[in-house]
């Protein structure tokens, strides 16, 4: 699956701004356009409904994570289903 839009830190929104760098847990911000490149800005979102946003969410998940337990997790926190 495609990536479903841009990730800015690990909020669930577009924007201009990117996390250029971190020094302990201070992050430093850049303009977006110094770091990524124009065609990937202007791309269209590949994931055409809501359904489709979820999808690629869980996926990316599990491929960060791999496999786990099916006991109580935190694996899933912060994909809201």
């Amino acid at each position: 699956m495609k990536n479903c839009g841009r990730i800015f830190g690990n909020h669930d929104t577009d924007g201009d701004l990117v996390i250029h760098h971190k020094k302990g847990n201070r992050k430093y911000y850049d303009l977006a356009q110094r770091h990524i490149s124009e065609d990937i800005l202007k791309a269209d979102n590949p994931c055409k409904s809501e359904d489709d946003y979820i999808a690629w969410r869980v996926l990316r998940r599990v491929g960060a994570i791999g496999l786990w337990w099916d006991k109580s997790s935190t694996a899933l926190l912060g994909i809201n289903i």
